[in-house]
């Protein structure tokens, strides 16, 4: 069987990643670093595998308490089969929960150009309207995440 992206090369039960050998991936490099190569075409240095974990790790803050979790947990609970109960906790996602960065990816495009960003957030601000995915439903004043992403940045020279 034959199958190849830009990214993955599968033949004659070979298998590799941005053309290095998967055997290799998986003896000789972490999780973090693979995701990386996936997604940025080359293996990240050491500092940018630091950043990338404080990324990955910043985002599991929710632990099993989110909408798409417990649906998983759920079905599973009911001794539906692996499979389906991934696919429940799929359908938990939604425009408030695992989604919501792409409505806030949109608000940024379509005000790219926008020379007074502050006025337009401080008008939003006052008709109670928000930059969805933008800021913590939680935290107010100030994202903890956010202080230690920054500082992790700044720590490593990035």
């Amino acid at each position: 069987m034959k199958f190849k992206t830009a990214i993955t090369k599968i033949e004659d039960g070979k298998e590799s990643v941005r053309g290095l050998k998967f055997e290799n991936l998986m003896r000789e490099h972490t999780f973090t670093e693979v995701i990386y190569l996936i997604l940025k075409g080359e293996l990240p240095s050491e500092i940018h595998r630091k950043m990338f974990d404080a990324v990955l790790v910043s985002v599991i803050d929710h632990g099993a308490g989110t909408a798409s979790a417990m649906n998983a947990r759920i079905s599973a609970s009911a001794r539906n089969p692996m499979h389906a109960s991934v696919a429940a906790g799929l359908l938990g996602l939604g425009e408030r929960h695992g989604t919501v960065i792409e409505q806030a990816m949109h608000f940024f495009y379509t005000n790219k150009g926008n020379e007074d960003i502050a006025y337009l957030l401080k008008e939003m601000k006052a008709k109670k309207e928000f930059v969805m995915g933008y800021g913590h439903k939680i935290f107010k004043d100030k994202d903890p995440r956010a202080h230690v992403l920054l500082s992790v940045a700044k720590e490593l020279g990035l």
